[in-house]
Parts: structure tokens; C-alpha cells; sequence
């Protein structure tokens, strides 16, 4: 997050530096402060030292006999001179500064913060330096504005939403339009203040009408549902059009529901389509649920909506199906929702079967990350030793994650952390991983503009890509057993396509199988995991991963899938019992409740063919689909390579023999 001033000290000085920070805070400025004590020399210290002095305007370099030592602060002082930040030398104590020092700074300001004349200047040039002051030296909107974010999340001071909500008032009426929609949100949930839709409806118009996007989204919404004006569905649309010419991905996603459910506008798929194309392309995941309903492969449901609060990114939608669950209030400004350890909760993207995921921003770096809040399940989950075994492995073979979207460190919530759908509570399990922007592979699939030939050849690039990953992880010892389209991340990077493999909550390793065998040895029941559809029959049945073999089955369901639009084989969910789980908005384990010639029934026939793939090759992704998985490949590598080349058998007879016995 962007802060004000970069403070640079010496421990030492940290009790009287402290106090000075907390005045400076009092009156505005948002500060930066190394208080965690990261380990100098760590391999984290100077990346989290330059990102925290680039997003700050000014530099305060608290002088002392120490600092002028202090190897690390005169480092800070030296880049922060290079990179053209306002730098101020500042006394406050009597410790002599050093001629050398001096000499060697002799072009920074210094002041005594002892002296009230001096003082008052560095706040007025603070002021001036972080845009903070107007033509009549009173606070500004901003000012006010960015003070009223921080008590919304206890950002350095105690979190106060009457205090924010203020805060916002003030700004609002001095004309700040974020300041409007955040004051508007408050109104309309009564965070802070009496709560009152009417006139959160008028503030929203306001900023609206100034052209402001999450305003005009917010307003949108008031006219869909009747919130605080009378519902008219043709001027939702209006505005949510206005907000969505103007990028706004929300607002295209629900411009698109409006088009598709024919809702203030004439039903038409092709105007629907464009616009949950382009909030897709932003990463909203309700938008790739629309792409793939018109698609067929899902049937719509009925209208449902929910105020939200998110930012530039993927979002719950305000209209459409299946999220109310996830949906927060009316969307803020900042959007900041939360706070969890370290970071600044923006925005809810998603759930899995074992957790919520949110956008956050570290509030010393500035750094997007996307955190995971692990549901305490049943069946022991989340197993938190196997977890950060496999997070070491990830780093030791992928450290630069380009082969792995893989997460970067487990830590637990803390008692005063918290999200606004109250999912996060002290003790729970969250994953921080790397924030990286791209799409679903089942988008990318569907949205390749190049001819036929060039399409194939591009879809099996990537699949190689894939199986690579996958090999990797194989030969370390892990299984992924979740490789689903959703599992797999298309980003664009110097004009090439770049596949990585996500979402390890159910990985294991090769060597916790035999507690498995042993379990069922015993009578026990292996628990199926996995996404329907791209579950190998061997797991269906409730064996254990003994061997990638599983895996390369669910790659070749998902090559297939991006070949042919559609999974190879479908099967009566009713063999399965889906397990009851409260704590989950979506369940991806199984139990088999049938015979296993029951499971067979529905895979016991060769998929159909894939009409841009001839004979061979369609016969060579057959061998990667067989029930016996001693029939498939000896690696994912070796299987794509198959497909893309063709692999010749004797005869149709033998073929179905091999690879459907049943």
C-alpha cells in the first residue's frame, strides 16, 4: 500500500521514534517503519526495504549516533537520495551528526523536531509532499479520505467505522467522489452511522454523475433492487453500462447477466457473451460461469442478487447465480474489506472445497498476494505438516514459480484478524500464494483466435507445458490428484503462452500411501477427491494414488475438454454419495456407495471422437484414458507427445480389448 513517509532509524532510538511516528499519524500521514525486525542480510530484507521507500514520496531519517553507523540505514538513506525522494534529516536528541555524514548528505533538509518553528515547516512541506494540503491549509479531501480507510481496518490506529464513516462524510462534502461512494456504503449498511438508503442512494447519484465507476455499479444496484429509489430495471442497466465502458468488471458481468436473462434489456447471448468476455479477461470467476452457460455445459437459474464490495478484480456478483453466499454490501472505493496479519483484505475471488480465497495488499510492500483461509473440515483437514512439506518442495523445484501458481508460506490468524463475511477466525490456517494475473485454461481454450491448425498445435504446446510440471512433481514425490481446467493458470508473458499448475490442497505424497494401504487393509475407505469429470476410475473406486498415473488420466480429461468442449465421459452422480458439509460451499470428495461394476457402467465405452484429431492421435489419447491404468503412459510428457504424433495399433479390437476390458 502507499504510504507517506519511509521512516529510517536505529534501533536503539525505536521507543522515541515510535512516538514521533504515532504524532505524525495523528495528523494525517501514513507512515512505514520497520517494527517487525526482519532479519538483515535475509534474503526478503532489501526487496521489503526498496518496495517501502519507492511507495513513499518522503524519506524522514531520524539522526542519531547510531543511525549515522548503521550500515543498513545508510543504505536506505543513499537509494532513497538516488530515486529523488524528498529526504529530511531530523534531530531529536542531542547526539552530534558527523562531519563525514554531513558532507556526505549535504543536500538534504535538516530540521530539529524539538523547535515548533521547524516542525511546523516539515508538516506543512509533508502536507504539500503527499498531496495532503489545500489552497486553505485545512485538511483535504484526501487527506481525509485516506485517514477515514485507515480506521476502516485499524490501519496503525484502532479500528473505528464511526470514526471512518465521519471521515468520509467530511471529504465527501468537500467533493471527494470515492469519499461519496464509501460515505454512500456506509449509509446503505449502517456501518458506523444510522443507517439510511435513501440517502445513501443520493451519494452514489453524486459521485456517479461525476463520472465515478463504483459509484455508478452502486447505483445500478439501488435501481435493480429498489434500494433507496424505485426499482427501475432500464436505468440499472444504464448504469451499469456507464461503469462498464469504463472497465469496470463487475459492471461488465452484470451488464452481461442483464443481456442474458433479458433483464432491462432485450435478451441477446451475443451482447451478453462480449461483456463476460471482457470481466473475464479481468479474472472475474462469475463471468467464466456465464461464458459457460451460453456455452451449454451449464444450466442457468433463476436471478438472485446481493449487494458486494470489491475492487479492480475478480468479484461476487450482484445479480446471476449460485454466490449470494459470498456476497459482501455495496462496493467501497479502496475496497479494503479486512485485515489478516500483515495484509489489507481487498476482495473475495473465490471459493474452493477446503477455503475462501481473498485479494490483499501487504501493508509495508505493497504487494498483491492471494490469501486462502483453510476450512478446519473433517477427516483431519488441513493435514498442516504434509501442507508445508509440500510448499518446501514446490519452492526447492519451481522457485521462481514458473511452473507452479504455488503458495508461498502457512502462517495462522491472530485473534484481531478478520474478513467481513466473518470466515477468518483466530487459530485458522491461511496460505499465502502468489498473485499471479492470467485466466482459466477452460477460457483460454474457448477464446484462441487463430486458425485450426495453428489452434491445435497451440492447445498442445501448453498441455506439454503441464505434463512437464506434472513429472516434476512426480519424480519429487508428489501427486497433485486435482488437475482439472479450473487447476490450471494461462497468463501471456513477452507474447507467450505460459501454463501453470495450481491449487495443491489435495496433494500427497508417495510415501503417505502406505498409510492409506494400510488403512484399507483394514476395511477402511480411501475418501475420492477430485472434480467430477476428471476423477480417474482406479480413484473412483477408492484406491489410493499409487503413482502419477491418476494425474496423467485427469491432464488427458483436461486436453480433451479443451479439444472437444466437453469432458470424455459423464457418469449417474447417483453411484456417489456427495458427503454433507456444512462448512463447504462447494464439495469435491466423494464416497463410493456401489459396487465397482457399478462405477464402470459409465466408462466402459471409448469417448467419442475428436473431429480436429485424426484416427491415431484420438486412438493415442484413448491409451491416456483407459480404465487399467497399467495401460497408460509412462509419463505426462510421453502421453502429449503421443497425441500430438499418433500412436499406430494392430486393430480396432485390440484397442478396445486394451483400454475398455469391460
Amino acid at each position: 500500500m502507499p504510504h507517506d513517509i519511509f521512516i529510517s532509524y536505529s534501533r536503539h532510538n525505536l521507543e522515541a521514534v515510535k512516538t514521533i511516528m504515532e504524532e505524525l499519524e495523528s495528523r494525517g500521514f501514513s507512515c512505514w517503519m520497520d517494527l517487525e525486525g526482519i532479519e538483515s542480510g535475509s534474503r526478503v530484507f532489501s526487496q521489503h526495504l526498496i518496495d517501502a521507500i519507492d511507495a513513499a514520496p518522503a524519506m524522514l531519517f531520524f539522526l542519531s549516533t547510531d543511525s549515522q553507523t548503521s550500515e543498513w540505514a545508510l543504505k536506505e538513506i543513499d537509494y532513497a537520495t538516488e530515486e529523488k525522494k524528498h529526504v529530511v534529516l531530523v534531530r531529536f536528541n542531542d547526539d552530534p551528526m558527523t562531519k563525514t555524514f554531513r558532507f556526505d548528505f549535504r543536500r538534504a533538509d535538516i530540521i530539529d523536531w524539538r523547535k515548533p518553528a521547524e516542525k511546523a515547516k516539515l508538516l506543512r512541506d509533508l502536507q504539500r509532499w503527499s498531496g495532503q494540503s489545500d489552497s486553505s491549509g485545512k485538511d483535504s479531501p484526501e487527506s481525509l479520505y485516506r485517514m477515514g480507510l485507515r480506521y476502516k481496518v485499524g490501519d496503525g490506529v484502532e479500528r473505528s467505522l464511526p470514526r471512518a464513516a465521519d471521515l468520509f462524510r467530511q471529504s465527501a462534502e468537500r467533493g471527494h467522489l470515492a469519499a461519496m461512494n464509501d460515505y454512500g456504503v456506509c449509509l446503505e449498511r449502517g456501518q458506523g452511522v444510522r443507517k439510511d438508503i435513501e440517502q445513501a442512494a443520493q451519494w452514489y447519484r453524486k459521485a456517479a454523475e461525476s463520472g465515478y465507476a463504483h459509484a455508478q455499479l452502486n447505483l445500478g444496484y439501488c435501481f435493480h433492487r429498489g434500494v433507496g429509489v424505485p426499482e427501475d430495471q432500464e436505468e440499472a442497466t444504464r448504469w451499469y453500462r456507464a461503469a462498464a465502458e469504463q472497465g469496470n468488471a463487475w459492471a461488465q458481468c452484470n451488464l452481461g447477466l442483464c443481456y442474458e436473462h433479458g433483464t432491462g434489456v432485450e435478451l441477446d447471448e451475443d451482447e451478453a457473451r462480449y461483456w463476460y468476455e471482457l470481466a473475464a479477461e479481468q479474472g472475474d470467476v462469475t463471468a467464466v460461469k456465464g461464458l459457460d452457460r451460453l456455452s451449454g455445459r451449464h444450466t442457468a437459474v433463476s436471478v438472485a442478487c446481493e449487494p458486494f464490495a470489491c475492487d479492480d478484480g475478480a468479484a461476487p456478483e450482484t445479480i446471476g447465480p449460485d454466490r449470494s453466499d459470498d456476497c459482501f454490501g455495496s462496493v467501497s472505493g479502496d475496497c479494503t474489506q479486512g485485515r489478516i496479519n500483515s495484509f489489507l483484505v481487498k476482495d473475495a475471488m473465490g471459493s474452493g472445497a477446503f477455503g475462501k480465497v481473498f485479494r490483499a495488499e501487504d501493508r509495508a510492500t505493497g504487494r498483491l498476494s492471494a490469501l486462502k483461509i483453510l476450512r478446519n473440515g473433517q477427516h483431519g483437514w488441513p493435514d498442516v505438516g504434509r501442507y508445508v512439506r509440500i510448499v518446501e518442495v514446490l519452492e526447492r523445484l519451481d522457485p521462481d514459480s514458473r511452473q507452479f501458481a504455488r503458495p508461498l508460506r502457512l502462517f495462522q490468524a491472530a485473534a484481531d484478524d478478520f474478513v467481513p463475511d466473518g470466515s477468518v477466525k483466530e487459530g485458522d490456517w491461511i496460505v499465502e500464494m502468489a498473485l499471479v494475473p492470467g485466466e482459466s485454461s477452460d477460457v483460454w481454450a474457448r477464446t484462441l483466435d487463430v486458425g485450426a491448425a495453428h489452434w491445435t498445435s497451440a492447445v498442445f504446446d501448453v498441455c506439454k507445458q503441464v505434463a512437464t510440471a506434472l513429472d516434476k512433481l512426480h519424480r519429487a514425490g508428489v501427486f497433485h490428484r486435482d488437475v482439472s481446467p479450473t487447476n490450471i493458470l494461462i497468463t501471456r508473458e513477452n507474447g507467450e503462452t505460459k501454463a501453470r499448475l495450481c491449487d495443491f490442497d489435495f496433494s500427497m505424497f508417495r510415501k503417505d500411501t502406505n498409510e492409506l494401504i494400510s488403512n484399507l487393509n483394514k476395511g477402511g475407505t480411501e475418501r475420492v477427491v477430485g472434480t467430477p469429470g476428471y476423477i480417474a476410475p482406479e480413484v473412483l473406486a477408492g484406491h489410493p494414488f499409487l503413482s502419477g498415473s491418476a494425474d496423467q488420466y485427469s491432464l488427458a480429461c483436461v486436453l480433451y475438454r479443451w479439444l472437444s468442449g466437453r469432458v470424455p465421459f459423464t457418469y449417474d452422480r447417483s453411484v456417489f454419495a456427495l458427503e454433507s458439509r456444512t462448512d463447504c460451499l462447494e464439495t469435491r470428495t466423494f464416497a463410493p456407495v456401489a459396487p465397482q461394476d457399478q462405477i464402470w457402467k459409465d466408462l466402459s465405452s471409448p469417448p467419442k471422437i475428436i473431429t480436429c484429431l485424426d484416427r491415431r492421435q484420438n486412438a493415442a489419447l484413448g491409451r491416456a484414458l483407459s480404465i487399467s491404468s497399467a495401460s497408460r503412459y509412462s509419463s505426462c510428457a510421453e502421453m502429449v507427445e503421443a497425441v500430438r504424433t499418433g500412436v499406430v495399433f494392430k486393430s480396432r479390437e485390440v484397442l478396445r480389448k486394451l483400454f475398455w476390458p469391460f
